[in-house]
């Protein structure tokens, strides 16, 4: 077991590399840089000064000397400075994390234990009746529609049309329960909506598919309950994938909070990200990439020593 996660550590930091290498080459291919932004020509600055500019930012070296000099400085701990604000990119980082780890948790939590699950259980249980046939409808219109959609016809109908109004200024759950949950309800449920949809139908077909096992006809000859077959032996079998499923969902809810923190106005990683770039600010947006790729390296990490403990018939080498 713990070869196994040491290797799987190893490949993780493989994979985190390429994923800084494509995003350094192609913030490298948008045209114009961060001097372009701070400076304007038009206003009689010199090509002096822009070399100047340049030089302190460090942008006249080749771009393998500024990635490998970035590399040694995360190995130490250290994120750069944002050239933009001249904030130290972890003091900028640090508290937008906990935001984005708050939506995603509650979206995951929306998704799996609240809809999820529940949904695909009364799919399976009313099969080919009219709950099954609404679950798997709501289901498949939900995936058909794009998260930030979702996420517009939240605000125009719970802000817009039913004059809820959720405060503007986010505040840690620490600070104030009640303020935090109003703000964040909407944009979770936007998030974890999409994420229902997947778990339902894959619920819903695990459950079928363990319900014609022998085992569950043997479990019927002892003159069983339907109800305690179903809550006792086929759904705990059943929710080995979709457990899979959900852990996976969760790396997915991290990338969908990138463009739901801009559409509700979340001072989140993602929000972050997307100023970052528009902003041809460097070392801001590989450090959120970093952070983002290595939270889902470990957890898909994670989703596979737990596969491994859920099913017995897994052995991970070690």
């Amino acid at each position: 077991m713990a070869v196994y996660i040491l290797r799987r550590l190893i490949y993780g930091l493989g994979t985190a590399l390429g994923l800084v290498l494509l995003v350094f080459g192609l913030m490298n291919l948008i045209p114009g840089t961060v001097v372009s932004q701070l400076i304007d020509r038009a206003a009689g600055t010199s090509p002096e000064r822009l070399a100047e500019v340049e030089a302190f930012l460090g942008l006249d070296r080749p771009w393998y000397v500024q990635l490998s000099s970035w590399l040694l400085d995360v190995l130490r701990g250290d994120l750069g400075i944002s050239w933009r604000s001249r904030i130290p990119v972890v003091q900028l980082l640090l508290p937008r994390l906990a935001v984005t780890l708050e939506l995603a948790a509650m979206s995951a939590l929306i998704s799996s234990i609240v809809l999820g699950v529940p949904g695909g259980l009364i799919a399976a249980t009313y099969r080919n009746s009219w709950p099954d046939a609404l679950v798997r409808v709501a289901s498949l219109a939900v995936l058909s529609v794009p998260v930030f959609w979702m996420g517009s016809m939240f605000i125009l109908v719970f802000s817009t049309a039913l004059g809820w109004s959720p405060p503007l200024t986010w505040v840690s759950p620490l600070q104030d329960f009640g303020a935090n949950m109003r703000m964040m309800i909407l944009p979770a449920t936007a998030l974890g909506l999409v994420g229902a949809a997947t778990l339902v139908r894959m619920t819903r077909n695990s459950i079928l598919e363990v319900m014609g096992q022998n085992y569950i006809r043997t479990a019927r000859s002892t003159g069983a309950s339907e109800q305690r077959i179903l809550l006792g032996h086929a759904l705990p079998n059943a929710l080995i994938p979709v457990v899979t499923m959900a852990g996976l969902q969760f790396g997915f809810l991290l990338g969908g909070a990138v463009v739901i923190e801009e559409v509700f106005s979340l001072p989140g990683v993602g929000r972050l990200l997307l100023q970052a770039i528009s902003q041809r600010d460097y070392p801001v947006v590989q450090a959120c990439v970093l952070t983002i790729g290595v939270l889902l390296i470990l957890l898909n990490i994670l989703i596979d020593v737990l596969y491994a403990y859920l099913d017995p018939r897994i052995k991970l080498g070690d």
